[in-house]
């Protein structure tokens, strides 16, 4: 196993694995334990290493995963059983290793494409590609998507980090309709922390993001902010003095 993660149900967990060759691109398989006892309920044979999670769609009522030889898997599960079945797939131009996220009828996941990098947006029933966006490098993490907007201005927007300097944060909005990306580069470190980043990018309640690069700093970007009152700065620092920060955080 090399970074892939499971989804439990009711009764049984759900995570695929490398086949323990030393190339990516040979088969491997998903499987379904019970949960209890441990015991193998089914495997899928798939292609390619899997190094990602599998994540559960109540909408879609099915399973999604990557792996590292490009593919992008979508599968159903008796729940009463654990036979896996009904297995779909996309194949992109390079690798993923990122988590797919499924929001309203659309599939995210970032991959490499044999230039540098992109975000996918796929049909999650159908599993066929709406368009994608290029980046500069791989995106070899998870994305967020935040639908915090979309109530607003009927767009969802979709973070993620690559691999390549200056480590930082890239945006792509969304919509129903939309079918050619917009993105937008959020943030990018200073030079003294520019380094490549393999960091999926965490949000809190409030809508600061969190995350790393190799620099070794930890990330916080909030909103920007012209000046703070005493107050605010009160506030502020009284937060941090009794909130357990530890390390260097940058807004």
């Amino acid at each position: 196993f090399y970074g892939a993660g499971s989804v439990v149900t009711e009764k049984f967990v759900i995570f695929g694995k490398d086949d323990g060759e030393r190339q990516s691109l040979g088969k491997s398989v998903i499987t379904a334990l019970y949960k209890v006892s441990g015991k193998t309920a089914d495997t899928l044979s798939v292609k390619g290493d899997i190094r990602s999670g599998v994540i559960y769609s109540e909408e879609e009522n099915a399973f999604y995963t990557s792996s590292k030889s490009g593919y992008v898997y979508k599968f159903r599960m008796n729940a009463e059983t654990g036979d896996l079945k009904n297995l779909k797939s996309y194949k992109t131009n390079g690798g993923v290793t990122g988590t797919p996220v499924v929001y309203k009828g659309r599939l995210y996941v970032g991959a490499s494409n044999g230039r540098a990098g992109e975000l996918l947006v796929l049909n999650a029933d159908t599993m066929k590609l709406i368009y994608s966006g290029e980046m500069n490098a791989y995106p070899q993490a998870s994305v967020l998507l935040s639908s915090g907007y979309e109530a607003e201005t009927g767009k969802v927007y979709i973070y993620l980090t690559c691999n390549t300097k200056p480590g930082g944060i890239t945006v792509f909005e969304d919509s129903q309709s939309q079918t050619t990306a917009v993105k937008s580069e959020l943030f990018l470190p200073d030079e003294a922390m520019s380094e490549y980043c393999i960091s999926t990018i965490t949000a809190d309640s409030d809508g600061n993001l969190y995350y790393k690069n190799d620099s070794g700093n930890i990330f916080a970007i909030g909103k920007k902010v012209e000046k703070l009152s005493f107050f605010q700065w009160l506030i502020q620092f009284i937060k941090n003095l009794f909130g357990g920060i530890r390390g260097r955080v940058e807004v």
